[in-house]
């Protein structure tokens, strides 16, 4: 069962809509190029809510040292801290958290989520303290957000691979059948067009 960090549908929908220009010679043909947009967003939408599944999506491994054998317990404790500050963001705030920083200033970026607690920041030390040791109250504002800059960082990076990835390895198309995989085959790169239902039936 998935657990959805994040919706995706607005984005998923804005991010695609260009392919409809892709989808042109198709439409001059009279095929419904909308049935065809709307089956590759779903798919491309799951795609991404399996790269954030708050369980085992690739967004959330992180790297860790294996000290005394904790390798594990210190991923763990990463991906909890960030799900606890993801858990109070939209994705638009996914995406803009460095333009606050820019507007904010480098320690008051998590103050511009909605409906945080009050102490956020203190909040977060005391729930992570293994992430951070024992640390001055001064020192707390500013070291819960360069440890949450550190693991954002990594998964907008993640995130940004995932959306190449899918943009150049997803196939537009899922034919029901021979003709029509012919005719897109005709229309489209065979990267495009997914044929391994057909594959399997000649093997």
């Amino acid at each position: 069962m998935s657990r959805n960090v994040f919706d995706l549908m607005e984005f998923v929908s804005k991010y695609t809509k260009d392919l409809l220009d892709e989808f042109e010679e198709l439409e001059e043909d009279g095929v419904d190029v909308y049935q065809y947009l709307n089956d590759y967003q779903a798919k491309y939408q799951a795609k991404l809510e399996e790269f954030f599944d708050s369980e085992y999506g690739e967004a959330f491994e992180f790297n860790a040292s294996d000290i005394f054998g904790l390798k594990d317990e210190v991923k763990k404790a990463k991906k909890d801290f960030l799900l606890d500050i993801y858990s109070y963001a939209s994705f638009e705030d996914f995406q803009k958290f460095n333009d606050y920083k820019k507007v904010a200033g480098f320690n008051n970026v998590l103050n511009y989520l909605s409906h945080i607690p009050h102490d956020f920041h203190i909040e977060l030390y005391e729930n992570h303290q293994k992430l951070f040791g024992d640390l001055r109250f001064s020192e707390i504002e500013g070291e819960v957000e360069k440890l949450f800059f550190e693991l954002h960082d990594e998964v907008y990076s993640k995130f940004e691979n995932k959306l190449i990835s899918l943009d150049n390895e997803l196939p537009y198309f899922y034919p029901q059948d021979e003709k029509e995989l012919v005719y897109l085959l005709s229309k489209f790169e065979p990267n495009r067009v997914c044929e391994s239902p057909f594959l399997r039936r000649k093997q």
